[in-house]
């Protein structure tokens, strides 16, 4: 119902069409990969990898957020989700002294000035 909801539709298509923009692969809409993260290995590196699951759980999370509202859940406010939690994943990386992989991970989304992201390096 999540993945074949028409009013869903358009916002998948943005969300698959942003990734790929972000993590510059070609990243094709796959049910399997919205819904629970399976990357099939598409993508090689970890830090890609881990990204682009964190992404689609935000994905998720954002249709959870609206289920009960009239209008689907936009791409902006998908941006500003991942966005509020940023500073956390900062914060965790930082306290366990992975600095590296906060930056491994990160990194795309942060310095793609289509993500609207605080710049948190």
């Amino acid at each position: 119902m999540v993945w074949t909801c028409p009013k869903l539709t358009r916002y998948w298509t943005d969300i698959f069409s942003f990734i790929s923009k972000v993590l510059v692969l070609p990243i094709l809409p796959q049910p399997s990969l919205a819904l629970l993260g399976y990357t099939g290995g598409d993508v090689d590196s970890v830090g890609c990898r881990t990204l682009l699951q964190l992404l689609m759980f935000y994905a998720r999370k954002m249709i959870v957020l609206r289920w009960n509202k009239k209008e689907a859940p936009k791409l902006e406010d998908w941006k500003d989700l991942v966005n509020k939690a940023l500073p956390y994943y900062k914060a965790v990386y930082m306290s366990r002294g992975c600095t590296d992989k906060f930056i491994a991970i990160w990194m795309l989304w942060v310095l793609n000035s289509d993500t609207n992201s605080p710049h948190e390096f």
